[in-house]
């Protein structure tokens, strides 16, 4: 998808996390006022945003409460707080002096990122946590914000993660290099042979997606799913609409278990059991798949899961056919 400026949008859209690729690395801790604390624990105010040049940062609005262990993981804090980030600020960088700070490396997929967590100054909403200020330190160029659900946890602490799917970032920065956004399943599997290049995905799928990642019931068990499938699991995960056989049901009653989604209006999950019904598909996925809308929400966060041994077991669907 072509770059674009953008002032504000969704931390997470149809097309993906909004992104930013940045033309080198910065060595960004030759800035003695970047962060409130020092390496000896005086304190300092957090810098206006408008100030780091080095940086672009945006205003996340609401903010984003982060799980109470996140102030002992990534930043100075001896102690668990109701920290919130109310700013984010990023950049590329590739150097060694970080490790003098507090601070926490995400690995999620090929993409590395250095996250710290500070007292913020700035707010745009009103506040609920102690405010923060997220800095994400990208080790690669392509810089984006998807650090903030894998913080947030979308496994213990739903509730969190699934605000970030409706959460809006503001532009903050007065030299706004060029938006993008990123897909992580991308990474993984040719998306022009998939339901993302279909001409009304941004409307359809991506809809029932996001509606998905934001709902914290749902998110818990279709992240739960990824790791354990369960009887029991698998049950919940039919009644939600994330996976495409009810393991309760008789071996081929089909038509029930359709009938079952379109009583609870659920037309994607109805659309999936009359595909089963005419592809027989027992003999070959006798437990069943997760369906194309909860493989799309998982796609949306594929590099902080085992996505290919998804793919290898044959568990997700990214295709109507």
């Amino acid at each position: 998808m072509a770059s674009k400026l953008e002032q504000m949008g969704h931390v997470l859209g149809p097309r993906g996390w909004a992104q930013v690729e940045f033309p080198g690395p910065v060595d960004i801790f030759d800035n003695r006022d970047l962060f409130p604390m020092s390496t000896t624990g005086d304190p300092r105010p957090a810098p206006q945003p408008e100030t780091l040049q080095d940086f672009i940062c945006f205003s996340l609005v609401p903010g984003v409460a982060m799980p109470h262990p996140r102030a002992m993981d990534s930043t100075f804090h001896r102690k668990t707080l109701s920290t919130q980030a109310q700013t984010a600020c990023m950049t590329y960088y590739s150097g060694t002096k970080h490790t003098k700070y507090k601070f926490i490396e995400l690995r999620l997929g090929n993409r590395r990122y250095l996250v710290m967590l500070w007292p913020d100054s700035v707010a745009t909403a009103p506040l609920g946590y102690m405010a923060h200020r997220l800095y994400i330190l990208c080790r690669q160029p392509q810089c984006d914000l998807s650090p903030l659900f894998a913080l947030a946890d979308p496994i213990h602490f739903p509730q969190h993660a699934a605000a970030v799917a409706r959460t809006y970032y503001m532009l903050l920065s007065p030299h706004p290099r060029p938006m993008s956004r990123w897909l992580p399943a991308c990474d993984y599997v040719d998306c022009s042979k998939t339901v993302f290049a279909q001409p009304d995905y941004d409307t359809s799928l991506a809809r029932s997606a996001l509606d998905i990642l934001s709902d914290p019931e749902k998110l818990n068990i279709l992240t739960r799913l990824v790791y354990s499938q369960t009887r029991d699991l698998r049950a919940l995960g039919f009644k939600h609409g994330l996976w495409t056989l009810d393991p309760a049901a008789e071996p081929g009653d089909l038509w029930r278990q359709a009938e079952d989604a379109v009583k609870r209006r659920d037309a994607w999950q109805a659309i999936e059991l009359l595909y089963y019904i005419a592809r027989q598909p027992d003999a070959a996925v006798p437990h069943g798949q997760f369906t194309v809308a909860a493989s799309v929400a998982l796609s949306y966060y594929a590099h902080m899961l085992p996505f290919k041994v998804l793919l290898t077991k044959d568990l997700l669907r990214l295709s109507l056919h």
